[in-house]
């Protein structure tokens, strides 16, 4: 498990893998959106930290329509104790969001704003933030810690 701005990566075999403390890739206004969507265009999660667990595989290795499930909790450390605060990746989650075919294909970029355009009928364009500037555009793709 990496702590350090360089992630580590272990590649054994076909699996690599990396754990570690890595900077946020989410990205939000969330005064905006407890504000009727009226944007602040303040970054309100920048600057936070995940435990990240990046795996890539060959395909074949999953074999014929995998099933795949995903579960994450998100954190916070009060007190000197850590308090689960939300949960997510639940697979239903992208399926109500995500309308378009188009959406899965492309390249991971503001899926605020898409998904703000999806549901308002094109009507909201955007929260005015745009995608951290610190993704790496290789594996384990989440930026250095912000230590």
């Amino acid at each position: 498990m990496g702590f350090g701005a360089d992630p580590v990566v272990v590649r054994q075999g076909w699996l690599t893998l990396s754990v570690g403390l890595r900077s946020g890739p989410l990205f939000a206004d969330l005064g905006g959106i407890g504000n009727d969507l009226t944007w602040t265009g303040d970054d309100t999660v920048a600057g936070h930290n995940v435990i990240s667990i990046a795996m890539e595989m060959p395909d074949e290795i999953l074999g014929q329509a995998p099933l795949i499930g995903l579960w994450g909790r998100v954190s916070v450390e009060r007190d000197g104790r850590w308090v689960s605060v939300d949960r997510g990746a639940h697979p239903s989650l992208t399926a109500y969001f995500n309308a378009e075919e188009a959406y899965d294909a492309r390249e991971p970029d503001d899926v605020t704003d898409l998904r703000l355009r999806m549901i308002s009928n094109g009507r909201i364009r955007g929260d005015g933030i745009g995608p951290h500037a610190d993704l790496l555009p290789g594996f384990p793709y989440t930026g250095p810690p912000h230590l």
